[in-house]
Order: C-alpha cells, then sequence, then structure tokens
C-alpha cells in the first residue's frame, strides 16, 4: 500500500510480530474489526470498514465515533451497547443489526462485540467484528413475508372451506323423505372439508323411494363443486322420474356429458316401492357403481348383491345397466356405499375390502338403524388403526318394514 502496516493502523508502538500479524488481519477480512476506547470512539478498523466508510485510510477513522458515520437511529443504538459492555463486562454475541447510512441507505450486519482488559482486569475499550448479513437478512425479511402472505391465504382458505362445506351439507342430501314401510340412515363422511360423494333423493318422486348414490372422481372443492351439478340434475329429473332406473341414469348422463374435464361420476339409482302387504320391491341401475349389500332377515346372513354392468356418468357413452328387480322382505336391510368405507387402509396396506363390510352389516342388523350405521363406520376405523382414509366415506343404509 506504500504504508507500513503499523503505521497505517496506528500500530508503531507494537512489536513487530504482533503489529505485523494484526495488520494483515485488519487489512486482509472483508468484516469490519474495530477497537474503540471507553468513549466509544474508533482506535483502529479494518480496511474494508475504512473503505466502506468513504475513507482514504483505516487511520482517518481515528477518534470518530458511530455518530460521525450513521444516522442518529443506528449510532445511538450501538452506542447504548457499547456503554453497557463496558460497564457489565458482558459481550453481545451475533447481535443483527440495521445500520442506517447518512445517505439513506441500510445494511445489516452481524455484530460480536467484546471488552478489553488490562492485565489488571480492568476495561479499557472494547473490540467487535461486524459481518454485513444484508443479502441474507433480505432473504429472510421475504421468506417471512411470503410465510405470512401463506398463513393469510390459508385463513382465509380455511374460510372459504368451511362455507363450502356448510353450503354442501345444506344442499346434500336435502330433505330425507319419510316413505311408510321404510327406514333409513345415511352418513357422508368426506375425506377432507368437502367431498366428492352424494346422496340424494330427487324431489317430486311420489311413489316409494327414488334415491341417487354418486362418487365424483377427485376429492376436495373440486369435487363438490360438481356434487351440486349432480344434486340439480338428479333434482330436476326427479320431476319426470318414469319408473326406470336406466332412463333416470341416461338423462343424468346426458347433463354431464362435457361438464367434468378429465372426470365423471360413478353412481347407481335405486327406486323402492313398498308393498302393501310388507316387503318391497327394489329397482336398479348403476353407472359404474355395480354393487350394493344385502342383509336377509330370515337367514341372518349379509350378501353381496352384483348389479349388471354399467358405464359411468359424464361420458359420451351409454349410461346406466339395465333395470333389476330384487324382492325384499320385512326386515331386509340394503347398504349402498361408496369406495371409501371398502378401501379403508390398515397400516399393513390391507384394505377393509368387501367381505368385512359384508361381515360388519350382519354383525350389527340386530342393532337400531341409525346405531348400525355409526358401528360400521367404527368398525373400518378401527380396522384403519385410525389411519388417514383414502377415500370420502358415504353409506345410506335401508330397511324394509
Amino acid at each position: 500500500m506504500g504504508v507500513s502496516p503499523e503505521t497505517d493502523y496506528g500500530l508503531e508502538g507494537f512489536g513487530t510480530s504482533a503489529s505485523k500479524l494484526f495488520a494483515a488481519v485488519m487489512e486482509q477480512s472483508p468484516d469490519h474489526i474495530y477497537i474503540k476506547d471507553t468513549a466509544s470512539r474508533f482506535i483502529a478498523i479494518s480496511r474494508a470498514m475504512a473503505r466502506d466508510f468513504g475513507l482514504d485510510s483505516p487511520k482517518d477513522a481515528i477518534g470518530k465515533t458511530d455518530f460521525d458515520i450513521f444516522t442518529e437511529e443506528h449510532a445511538r443504538q450501538a452506542y447504548e451497547d457499547e456503554q453497557e459492555i463496558l460497564r457489565t463486562g458482558t459481550p453481545i454475541l451475533n447481535k443483527v443489526e440495521k445500520e442506517t447510512w447518512e445517505d439513506g441507505h441500510v445494511t445489516w450486519v452481524s455484530s460480536t462485540k467484546a471488552p478489553l482488559f488490562l492485565g489488571s482486569g480492568k476495561i479499557v475499550g472494547l473490540i467487535g467484528i461486524s459481518r454485513d448479513v444484508t443479502s441474507e437478512h433480505e432473504a429472510q425479511q421475504a421468506l417471512e413475508a411470503n410465510e405470512r402472505k401463506l398463513k393469510q391465504r390459508d385463513v382465509h382458505i380455511r374460510r372459504d372451506l368451511r362455507s363450502a362445506r356448510h353450503v354442501q351439507q345444506v344442499f346434500i342430501p336435502g330433505d330425507i323423505p319419510k316413505v311408510p314401510g321404510l327406514k333409513l340412515a345415511l352418513r357422508l363422511l368426506p375425506m377432507e372439508e368437502v367431498g366428492g360423494d352424494i346422496i340424494t333423493f330427487p324431489v317430486g318422486q311420489r311413489h316409494g323411494l327414488l334415491f341417487f348414490l354418486g362418487d365424483v372422481t377427485g376429492h376436495g372443492v373440486t369435487a363438490a363443486l360438481f356434487t351440486l351439478l349432480v344434486k340439480y340434475l338428479t333434482d330436476r329429473q326427479g320431476e319426470g322420474y318414469d319408473g326406470s332406473p336406466q332412463h333416470f341414469l341416461k338423462q343424468i348422463n346426458g347433463g354431464l356429458i362435457g361438464r367434468i374435464p378429465d372426470g365423471f361420476v360413478a353412481g347407481l339409482c335405486g327406486h323402492l316401492l313398498p308393498r302393501p302387504n310388507g316387503g318391497a320391491t327394489l329397482l336398479a341401475s348403476n353407472a359404474g357403481h355395480p354393487e350394493f349389500i344385502h342383509y336377509q332377515k330370515a337367514t341372518d346372513r349379509a350378501e353381496l348383491v352384483k348389479l349388471p354392468m354399467g358405464n359411468v356418468l359424464g361420458l359420451p357413452l351409454e349410461a346406466g345397466s339395465p333395470d333389476t328387480s330384487y324382492e325384499l322382505e320385512p326386515g331386509d336391510r340394503l347398504l349402498f356405499f361408496t369406495d371409501g368405507i371398502i378401501e379403508m387402509p390398515n397400516s399393513k396396506g390391507g384394505e377393509f375390502g368387501h367381505n368385512r363390510t359384508v361381515a360388519a352389516l350382519a354383525n350389527c342388523s340386530k342393532l337400531p338403524l341409525e346405531e348400525a350405521a355409526d358401528r360400521l363406520i367404527t368398525e373400518a376405523r378401527a380396522f384403519s388403526g385410525g389411519g388417514k382414509p383414502k377415500d370420502d366415506l358415504s353409506l345410506l343404509l335401508i330397511e324394509i318394514e
């Protein structure tokens, strides 16, 4: 530099080896290194610090204070911190400080300051090292700002989901009809706040019980929105229902084609007609939902009933299997369900499955209908050991009187 290190840093009185070593550190370190006296005046500063201060030489800082370099905001806080160190002898370690400069720009540093002692133990000043962390601090601030935005957005999303859940619960299943000769219990348990399952009883049908059970592909809000569309279409078709579940499904399909991008609805339509002398007749057609469980009181047995295959709803295909008729006796029960119960997983990778569902229905056949519906859910959840379900879980349990 054209000047000896000892002279440039005011170290002429130090031993040659010590002064050269100290001067080398002060010359080469990219950090701000400084020594101050008990009045917080600079005794020595590093080359990098002098450069950032706009000084020609580190020696030009001797006798200056932070008040000569920074605004009152930073200088006052630094002075008070340093005087506390000198009073107590307790250092400050890695404190992130905001530096406000006279020209208006702001930097952030991680500062460590410690007292300097004489051999007698008397504090004669302090030494400090400040490392610039402006980019890290700004990145952290940006990250925290994004996190705050995400948390706020999460609050709004959760509020919207609660509203969506309320809307879905109001419209689905809607009014549950009371039909002489039939008892009903249903459960709609979405995997998330809202779900893609639907159980509904189309309005306008006057004889017996017309019902539709469906499962929209996907989960969450998107699937839930389509359940409202399905609800609207089933209610509209219920007004003109002609006694054929298959025809009913075909009409629903016509309203869904092209309206569920990359998706479809698996569904089943049933029409129960109580007989005057007891028992009932079930007419059923399926659209990709080909089974239900029939518990027969006379034999005290439950069995899985397979309907003829029918195409799902929402695709340009002929939907709905041919109407199939089943005769039911007093005390018989029917269980219609979506995939959530049979796909309930356990920790070993198994599923509750059809066989366990059939057995569960038989096991709770003596319970009142509402209790039986709860027991079915309880047994499936017990099998899973409290694990997360893979799908919405919905069921409709009907008893013939």
